[in-house]
Order: C-alpha cells, then structure tokens, then sequence
C-alpha cells in the first residue's frame, strides 16, 4: 500500500479507530476459538438431531474462516483506508468479509425457522429435516448470497459512494434492506412465535414430566432473541439511515456488533450441558495432566550418564597408580 500525501486524520475518530481495532482483534482471536471448540463439541457428539448438526457445523464453520481471515483482514485495511493507505486490498477484504458475514446471517436465519418448525410443527419438521433437503436449503442461500453481493460490489463506482457503507445511495439500500432486514424479520419472527407456543403449552397444557427441560429451552430462546435484538438493530440502523464510515457511531455500532461471532459459539456451549460439561472435563484434564507432569519433573533424581562413568573411573584409577 502507498500513503496518499493529500490526506487529514481527525485525532478524535483516530482514537476511536485504534480503540476499534484492537477490541475487533481481540474479538477476531475469541470468535476463532470459540468456533473451534464448538466444531468439537458438534463433532464428538451423536445426540444431536442430524438437521441440526448440519445447521451449526455450517455456521461455526463459517464463523470460523470469518474470525480467522476475512474479519482481522477487513478491520486491518479498513484501518488503512482510514490513515490513506492506497491499494486494493481493503476492497478484497470488504467483499470476503461482507459476503461471509452475511451467509451465517442467513444461516441463522434458516437455523431459527428449523427450530420453529420443529416445536410448533413437528410433523411438517421431519419432513423438512432429512439432511438432503438441510444441505440443499444452504447450498442454495450460500449460491444467492455470494452471488449477490459479488455482483453488488463488481457495479459500484467507488470514485461516488462510500466504499465502507454501500447502503449511502439506492442500490445498495435496497440491497441491505433484502439481505439484511428480511432475514432479520424472519429470525426475530420465528424466535418470538416458538417462544409464545411454548409458553402456551407451559400455561394452557398439562404435563408431567420435562417442565425444567421446557424452562431451560425458554431461557435459552431469549437470551438468542435479547442477543440479536442487541447486536442487529442498531447495526441496521447505521447502514439503512446513511452514517458515513468515518462516523464514530458507525466505528462504535461495527465493533460491538463483531461481537456476535464470540456470543454465538460460547453461549452455545455454555448453555448446553453436555457441551458445556465436556469442555470443562478436557480443560480439568488437560490441566491436571500439566501439573502431574511438572510433579514428575520435579521429582526426578539424576542418572550419570555411562560418559561421566566412565570419566570417574579413569580419575579414580590414575589416582590410585599415584
């Protein structure tokens, strides 16, 4: 990259940018590692339902490429365009990460209708859930979304709009407004209708056994639903009312929305048992492990090698002819 000499940085938003990126680094590393643990955890366990399975190995796996490439590189070069930096790299960047971090939008999207379906209409379910139909559905979406946003970002003329914030003129408004505020609709909708059917089982619906089960699936729902409400309407707000990138508001929203791909790996996890018993079994024993380790080395009493043996006997020896 080369600096352009024609370029002013305002000290206030550069601050904000520093602060940004390290946060968004730092985010990058937790996101990456949380998607790990999750691959694990979905890898090493049988129990659950096999649509399901499908669905979030695609989205950790995803979420993984994106905290490990497409994001640190895209907040590095957009933290160049910011200082001047000439190249077109921050364009290659821009298209990888937009196009990624919108397929495991959509990814969640369809994962919310899924479960939908399966606590409302379980019998419509298994005929939807048969991993044939699960892997087309995805293929399907990830084909249209890279599709649309590499085609987007192949007709715009950068010399007019804000390369960091397309959504400034029509096309790209309307784009963000299909890609983004529909599968947004669709997940908020389908998150609050499975939440007020369960609760109308847990009300209206006599049971007697799994009352805990059904409080703690609950739970979970609207810790997802707070979850995206926080981090995906303000996120749409910047980019469908025309906040310039170099806005601190914009830098600020972006940061804390980042924060999605660290929340979606650990608080499935943590919200699991079984997954969550099973990462603490593996640190416990991986710890213990260390220690006993350590314990060993400490204890270990010094052997002489057969060289130094040999060394003190010659020395014995011509000590004994003198």
């Amino acid at each position: 990259m080369n600096l352009s000499t024609n370029c002013t940085v305002d000290p206030y938003i550069w601050r904000w940018r520093v602060s940004s990126l390290g946060v968004e680094l730092i985010t990058c590393v937790f996101g990456a590692v949380g998607s790990a643990i999750s691959l694990c955890c979905l890898k090493n366990c049988g129990k659950i339902q096999q649509a399901m399975k499908i669905q979030m190995l695609l989205i950790f796996t995803v979420s993984f490429v994106v905290c490990l490439i497409a994001l640190p590189g895209h907040v590095i070069t957009n933290y160049g365009t910011f200082l001047c930096w000439e190249g077109n790299a921050a364009l290659a960047f821009l298209i990888f990460y937009t196009t990624s971090a919108n397929i495991v939008r959509i990814y969640l999207t369809i994962l919310a209708i899924y479960r939908f379906l399966a606590v409302c209409f379980p019998i419509g379910y298994r005929k939807f859930s048969h991993w044939r139909v699960v892997a087309g559905v995805n293929i399907s979406v990830t084909v249209c979304q890279a599709l649309s946003w590499t085609t987007f970002f192949a007709v715009q003329d950068y010399t007019r709009v804000d390369i960091n914030n397309s959504s400034n003129y029509y096309m790209g408004k309307a784009l963000y407004s299909f890609l983004l505020v529909v599968p947004f609709t669709a997940t908020i909708t389908a998150y609050i209708a499975m939440v007020l059917f369960m609760l109308y089982k847990k009300l209206c619906v006599k049971h007697t056994q799994g009352v805990n089960h059904q409080d703690h699936i609950a739970m979970s729902v609207s810790i997802l639903i707070l979850m995206n409400i926080l981090l995906d309407v303000p996120h749409l707000a910047v980019h469908l009312i025309g906040v310039h990138s170099e806005d601190v508001s914009f830098t600020v929203v972006h940061m804390i929305y980042h924060l999605r791909f660290v929340f979606d790996s650990f608080l499935f996890v943590g919200l699991n048992v079984n997954y969550r018993q099973k990462v603490i079994r593996y640190v416990s024993s991986r710890i213990l492990l260390r220690r006993d380790v350590d314990t060993c080395l400490s204890d270990a009493v010094y052997v002489p090698s057969s060289d130094a043996n040999v060394h003190l006997q010659i020395r014995g020896s011509a000590t004994q002819s003198t």
